[in-house]
């Protein structure tokens, strides 16, 4: 057929609203069938990662146990988590702005790993650790860095936090004043004169230097632990505004990727401008795609159980 992947998943889509056979229950789960039949006859890493038996483990590697019956109820796998938008993180029931942050370093070292499964260290740690070795920490990496350091009892603090080490090491928004306010230190306290110091060597002198950048940029919004994921919503790789008010269909900010595909960190992993004319082409038509269908399974007109969902 000459149809593309997104109209055959319109056509599917149609058929589950009148009730036909097929039965798919919730719009990620037509953008999982696409990326499927995408990768047919392809190297395909990603699609290794299935839903129950590494993608809902990793939410509990990376600090957001309680986002797994959303994650489970879509069926989200590799290729979704390579391919997630914004609009996805809305239909998975992100809302805090910190959890989507934790969520987009994680995919971010997940991709520039390959989609190795073992990419995160999962073993017990010590104060011998390098910088470059805390961006693999899992989330109990972190709760045993405290624990290790004399701060065991604001461990507590940090369930359901998504803090791991990549969105420690490289997001210039968690700072030392920030964890302050996560683990609920009084600035009086001698824990939290000497909590800084702890930190600053954990990140090393890289790290550090970006977050001061940062903390000190006024046009910058400070990350709060409960700020939410909103129209506001300002980050170095963001979205401006969700649905505009006259047809209700989302803005290009919305439809963005939580990790762009031409903004990758790890030198060693070429980027847009390195790659292939085929490759480049191959890249940008599935991310078309995405984006149609993106907007598809967001218009009301074109989806009626959208509301509902």
């Amino acid at each position: 057929s000459c149809c593309s992947l997104a109209d055959l998943a319109k056509q599917w889509y149609q058929r589950r609203v009148r009730g036909e056979q097929l039965g798919i229950k919730h719009p990620l789960h037509v953008k999982k069938l696409v990326l499927a039949l995408r990768s047919i006859g392809k190297t395909d890493e990603a699609g290794e990662l299935k839903c129950d038996s590494w993608v809902l483990p990793w939410l509990h590697d990376i600090g957001l146990p309680q986002h797994v019956p959303a994650f489970r109820e879509a069926m989200v796998d590799g290729r979704v988590l390579n391919f997630l938008t914004y609009h996805d993180l809305n239909l998975l029931k992100v809302r805090l702005r910190l959890h989507a942050v934790s969520i987009m370093r994680a995919v971010e070292l997940l991709r520039e790993s390959n989609f190795n499964p073992n990419y995160m260290n999962r073993s017990r740690i010590d104060n011998t650790t390098r910088p470059a070795e805390v961006t693999y920490w899992s989330h109990q990496n972190v709760k045993q860095w405290l624990s290790t350091n004399a701060y065991a009892e604001y461990t507590p603090a940090l369930k359901e936090s998504g803090l791991h080490g990549a969105i420690l090491m490289r997001e210039p928004l968690i700072t030392s004043n920030f964890m302050l306010k996560l683990l609920k230190m009084s600035p009086g306290d001698i824990s939290s004169q000497t909590f800084e110091a702890v930190f600053n060597k954990l990140v090393g002198p890289h790290a550090l230097l970006e977050k001061r950048l940062v903390e000190t940029d006024k046009n910058v919004k400070p990350l709060s632990v409960q700020s939410k994921l909103s129209k506001s919503f300002r980050s170095r790789r963001s979205f401006q505004s969700s649905f505009s008010k006259r047809n209700r269909k989302p803005s290009n900010e919305w439809l963005t990727y939580v990790v762009p595909f031409s903004d990758v960190n790890d030198p060693d992993v070429p980027s847009i401008g390195d790659m292939s004319f085929e490759t480049k082409e191959e890249i940008s038509g599935m991310q078309k795609e995405m984006e149609s269908l993106t907007v598809l399974l967001s218009s009301p007109d074109d989806n009626p159980l959208q509301d509902k969902l």
